[in-house]
């Protein structure tokens, strides 16, 4: 039930977003290079208790007039199994702040002093306020791995150089 409902709130999200009309977005905020933070909850992960995790990504804009971008994100979840990735970030920014990325990579785990590495996916939903270079803003994410998914609810902080 858990799963469907997940499932209803992202393609939610995703349909307001592709709703949204098209600016010239990066030339009033920049989004040339972006180095941004994510920080939230990831609840119940590996049938633990609720744990923090954390993102970093670097963005560069494609080009001076388009709303993608193209990087490299880390993904931290402060567990027992020391869940990390890395991963390469394909974003979009929609109008009045949204912004969708889609990030392919590779997870490592620590199970019973064992370490293992998979293919992991993320889809981060973003909403930005800004203020000149710095945005902040909701995000939500969604992690899918070979043994499940994982999603959290946090805050984006990002500064625009």
């Amino acid at each position: 039930m858990l799963k469907k409902r997940i499932l209803i709130l992202s393609l939610t999200g995703l349909s307001i977003l592709l709703g949204q009309e098209q600016h010239d977005h990066h030339d009033e905020h920049g989004h040339h290079n972006e180095l941004s933070i994510a920080l939230g909850v990831t609840p119940g992960h590996d049938n633990e208790n609720s744990k923090i995790g954390i993102h970093v990504h670097y963005i560069k804009g494609v080009g001076n007039h388009s709303p993608y971008g193209l990087g490299i994100s880390l993904e931290t979840i402060f567990d027992k199994h020391k869940h990390n990735s890395v991963g390469l970030v394909g974003l979009y920014r929609f109008e009045r702040g949204f912004t969708i990325a889609y990030i392919p990579g590779l997870l490592f785990v620590e199970h019973e002093n064992d370490n293992e590495m998979q293919f992991v996916q993320h889809l981060e939903l973003c909403y930005e306020f800004e203020l000149k270079q710095f945005h902040l803003g909701p995000q939500f994410d969604i992690g899918i791995e070979k043994d499940g998914f994982h999603y959290s609810f946090g805050i984006h902080l990002g500064v625009d150089f």
